[in-house]
């Protein structure tokens, strides 16, 4: 809408000049034509002051803006429900037969014959010399240790009781009584001396017997080996698989979209119109105007 009021305002300014311009036009001859009327019997003479002459009046044309109320198409976007419809892709689980290729493992048993060393071992009797051992009770010379107690009497002078049989003390001024005690003084000693015991002493005697010993061979010998041998099979069977297929349906949806509407509006522009006006002007305003008295 005012993308169309300028280009409306930018017609009215060029009419405008162009009026302007006609008119300016107009004026010009208007005031020539009047003035070479007035100069024409005195261009041969020269020009005399004469007297001021009456104001005269002209029409001009002037360019007044008058206000207009025209319709003018608008469009304006409104939001309207619809209902449309789409294909949607919808995943389902079918099952199908495919074939299965797996390989398998199968483990047979085989007797097999196989070459072993084996030792055997043969027995003989032999003739051998052994100390044989048996015991024997012999009197045997030890020395052994003992304890010999030496000792002897003594005789040692001891003090004698100073309390009397009746209990009363002695003098006290008088010298101690003593008397003569044997004493008996012990003496330890360790001795060594021999000592005839009977043992049992263990007598080895050498003597002759047989005895059994056995003689090792090696040798090759064929023997029955059960082996296992694995063996790996392909085998190709029929499975049923699910597989997940997508698959197109048909739905409705309702959806919001912008609608353009175009509604007719009363809109008030400003519009150039010519207007013929009466303007007085003087005869020397109009012949300066003109430029023929110069």
């Amino acid at each position: 809408m005012w993308y169309r009021i300028r280009n409306l305002l930018l017609a009215g300014l060029v009419a405008a000049a162009s009026v302007g311009s006609a008119q300016a036009h107009g004026l010009l001859r208007h005031c020539c034509s009047s003035c070479d009327n007035a100069c024409a019997p005195s261009c041969a003479a020269p020009c005399a002051p004469a007297a001021p002459a009456a104001p005269t009046t002209i029409t001009v044309n002037c360019i007044e803006w008058v206000q207009e109320t025209r319709q003018v198409p608008c469009t304006t976007y409104q939001w309207q429900q619809k209902t449309e419809n789409y294909t949607c892709y919808k995943r389902e689980t079918v099952q199908v037969q495919k074939p299965c290729t797996y390989t398998c493992k199968r483990y047979v048993t085989e007797t097999v014959m196989e070459n072993r060393t084996c030792v055997e071992r043969i027995p003989h009797w032999e003739e051998r010399t052994v100390m044989k051992a048996h015991w024997e009770t012999q009197q045997v010379t030890e020395m052994r240790q003992k304890t010999v107690c030496n000792g002897h009497w003594e005789t040692k002078e001891v003090p004698a009781c100073s309390i009397s049989l009746f209990g009363h003390k002695g003098c006290c001024d008088c010298a101690p009584k003593t008397k003569c005690v044997k004493c008996w003084v012990p003496c330890k000693e360790t001795v060594c001396c021999p000592v005839t015991v009977c043992k049992k002493v263990k007598v080895c005697t050498p003597c002759t017997v047989k005895v059994c010993c056995y003689q090792t061979i090696c040798k090759q010998v064929q023997v029955p080996v059960c082996k296992t041998r694995c063996i790996c099979e392909t085998k190709t069977e029929m499975r049923t698989v699910c597989e997940t297929k997508c698959v197109p349906t048909q739905a409705t949806r309702t959806v919001c979209c912008c609608v353009p509407c175009t509604t007719m509006k009363t809109v008030t522009v400003c519009v150039p119109k010519c207007v013929q006006k009466q303007v007085q002007v003087s005869a020397c305003a109009t012949k300066a105007a003109c430029g023929c008295c110069r």
